[in-house]
């Protein structure tokens, strides 16, 4: 297996292994000391890992740069505002988390909206009119933004959004080696 086959698969299981340890933590030994700890893991190592690998397994880096930049970044986003949210819950007085929080969900919104709409203008691009085409991608953008970061901070998203990207990967993987396969005999 080369290594751009194998990359999607590590990154995949990578996001699987970090939210898998942020379970044995909350379970064994979870305090007040590790939670930061957990939650960097949980909501925003794990689902990081594993916007990578499906991007990796996708197309090439180089035609998916910006879609995997904004999204990676509201990513982490999406964690600092899961992270400020706590901050704030446990905070006895109000501290600058109360302004930070809902500044950070709106830009985790807004650059996971960029990356849907900027992953989704590509495909229609090609296929529809160019203002059609801008139209749905925001049209979508903006509803998957919406949508994803309310996830992201649900404790179980982290293993199912991780096992679901490796059986993305594994079909989209078996799809090209059947591919190659039936190229072969017609290259020979």
């Amino acid at each position: 297996m080369r290594t751009k086959q194998l990359l999607p698969y590590v990154l995949a299981v990578g996001g699987l292994g970090s939210a898998a340890v942020a379970l044995t933590l909350i379970v064994t030994a979870f305090t007040s000391q590790n939670a930061p700890v957990i939650q960097v893991l949980m909501f925003g190592l794990s689902p990081l890992l594993s916007f990578v690998a499906v991007i990796t397994a996708l197309r090439p880096a180089k035609d998916l740069w910006g879609v995997a930049s904004l999204g990676s970044a509201g990513i982490i986003a999406a964690c600092a505002a899961h992270m400020s949210w706590y901050t704030l819950i446990d905070a006895e007085s109000p501290t600058g988390a109360t302004f930070a929080w809902p500044l950070l969900i709106t830009t985790a919104v807004l650059l996971i909206a960029g990356a849907g709409a900027l992953f989704l203008w590509r495909s229609l691009a090609q296929k529809v009119s160019q203002k059609v085409a801008i139209a749905m991608s925001i049209l979508v953008g903006m509803v998957s933004g919406g949508v994803i970061v309310p996830v992201l901070a649900t404790p179980g998203a982290a293993p199912t959004i991780a096992i679901a990207v490796l059986v993305v990967i594994a079909v989209l993987h078996r799809r090209e080696i059947r591919a190659m396969r039936q190229r072969a005999p017609l290259e020979t």
